[in-house]
């Protein structure tokens, strides 16, 4: 039950407010077909290696939505609730922390020009 709650909260919040800000890293060809691999194993249930792969993805591109969402994913998938749940947690307060702050800069904007 708490899967079904969670995902679309994090699909929401993941949606790309927060770009406006901050630049994604582009990712290279080897890198998409690594992102590639990760999924492929996790749809051939073998969590433990996409997992590996998936955070290994991760600590490199920390702000692509995608990784996120897969990772924690294949983390559900492997019974690793715990660690799914506090990964989300985290993405979760990331996300809402960088939109703020888009706001923000969008607001101080608007107020400059209008002055």
């Amino acid at each position: 039950m708490r899967k079904l709650f969670i995902f679309p909260i994090m699909i929401i919040l993941l949606s790309g407010y927060a770009s406006c800000v901050f630049a994604e890293e582009k990712m290279s060809d080897a890198d998409r077909a690594k992102l590639g691999l990760g999924l492929s194993l996790s749809s051939l249930k073998k969590y433990d290696e996409s997992i590996e792969i998936l955070k290994d993805l991760h600590n490199r591109f920390p702000d692509d939505k995608m990784i996120d969402v897969e990772l924690i994913n294949s983390l559900y998938e492997a019974g690793m609730d715990k660690e799914a749940d506090e990964r989300t947690c985290r993405c979760i307060e990331t996300k809402i922390t960088r939109y703020k702050t888009c706001i923000t800069v969008g607001r101080n904007s608007w107020r400059q020009e209008t002055i």
